[in-house]
């Protein structure tokens, strides 16, 4: 089994602020902007109101930061209640271009587990402000949802893909097909099949947050990593990138991986890395929200 970890959501370039962490836990995971797709920032809500909204309060002042009538790349889509629903939506993530390439050279396939990251920061209410960074609190690196894959299509046949999956009209993988060399879509599993997990967990989910779920190391910039002990005792040697020698740092009793460059998926898989599957089976289990059907 492979395990991926995927950035995905707001970064420096792609929206300018990080994807806010709410007093209550809650992540929310902002979509980047994506000028072909069918669905606009104003469209997508969550528990706090509609996006749109909370990215006019963060990114106050801020240049870059992407109208409420922009349309957004609502990918990985985690959350049911984001968008008005077909009865039989799933979770969905899509990839495509060079991105999929390496997940294909890597054999990903059904079964194996994406785990989303992003660029993220407390948040607190400030009254007639509305929502404001917390004072004193830092962008980290964090993981913020996961879907195990049950089903790998070709997103390139638009009319068979809708035909057999209807609800996947609003995913903008289906639309401008010709931005999409390698499009491919993965549909979530109905549950989450892991040896170290009891029936009954979804396949795919977000994560209340916690530090469990903190990648960046405390005292360091956002992109060096503290890991398991398990990467280190490997030497990262098999992950499908950052696995040089250079990349791997020990301080005291962590295992700082220090990531580098612009790139979305890095694949770890469980036959060179077998307690990375129960990493996953606990981080799920202990952190997964509203998981239990």
């Amino acid at each position: 089994m492979n395990i991926i970890l995927s950035r995905k959501g707001f970064d420096m370039v792609h929206g300018a602020i990080p994807s806010p962490i709410f007093p209550d836990g809650t992540m929310l995971s902002f979509p980047i902007p994506y000028e072909y797709a069918p669905v606009r920032f104003q469209d997508v809500e969550c528990k706090y109101g509609k996006i749109s909204s909370l990215i006019d309060q963060l990114g106050r002042g801020r240049n870059n930061v992407p109208t409420p009538e922009t349309p957004c790349h609502l990918d990985p889509d985690l959350r049911k209640d984001s968008i008005a629903r077909h009865e039989n939506w799933r979770a969905t993530f899509g990839q495509a271009g060079k991105s999929q390439s390496h997940l294909r050279n890597n054999g990903v396939n059904v079964g194996d587990i994406f785990l989303f990251f992003g660029w993220f920061q407390e948040v607190e209410h400030a009254g007639l402000l509305g929502w404001t960074y917390k004072l004193g609190s830092k962008p980290v690196h964090a993981i913020y949802g996961w879907l195990q894959v049950g089903k790998r299509i070709s997103g390139s046949a638009k009319d068979w893909v809708l035909r057999e999956h209807p609800w996947l009209e609003s995913h903008p993988h289906m639309h401008d097909l010709d931005k999409w060399e390698n499009n491919t879509i993965y549909l979530s599993d109905d549950s989450l099949k892991l040896d170290e997990v009891e029936g009954g967990v979804l396949g795919a989910g977000v994560f209340q947050f916690h530090d469990d779920l903190v990648l960046t190391a405390k005292g360091h910039t956002v992109s060096k990593w503290s890991l398991p002990k398990w990467v280190g005792d490997i030497k990262n040697s098999k992950f499908s990138i950052m696995n040089k020698e250079r990349h791997l740092e020990s301080i005291g009793e962590d295992t700082i991986l220090k990531t580098t460059g612009i790139w979305q998926e890095m694949v770890i898989n469980t036959e060179d890395y077998p307690l990375a599957s129960s990493w996953v089976a606990d981080i799920v289990r202990m952190h997964g929200e509203i998981n239990i059907e």
